[in-house]
């Protein structure tokens, strides 16, 4: 429902602070450090929260992520080409 996606790659020991890439649907991406915490606590509306999507899966590398939702100007579009890159091998 809400705008915003995260890809994170990393939770580092704290248990708090997730390492990824975060697009706010404003036609760039951040990469860098987010908070866990404040993921679980935000209401994208009808009071609900951030899902997590359990059937993601990738053989790209973050840094692959990274350049191709820099282009394509947000996670939602590289997830579409990395998916067809995957599946043509």
């Amino acid at each position: 429902m809400g705008a915003g996606v995260w890809l994170a790659t990393l939770l580092e020991p704290d248990g708090d602070t997730l390492h990824g890439i975060a697009d706010l649907d404003m036609d760039c991406v951040d990469y860098g450090t987010f908070s866990l915490s404040e993921l679980q606590g935000l209401d994208v509306g009808l009071q609900l929260g951030v899902e997590r999507d359990i059937l993601f899966e990738t053989t790209a590398p973050i840094s692959v992520w990274i350049d191709i939702a820099d282009i394509a100007r947000g996670i939602r579009a590289a997830e579409r080409i990395i998916a067809r890159l995957e599946r043509e091998g």
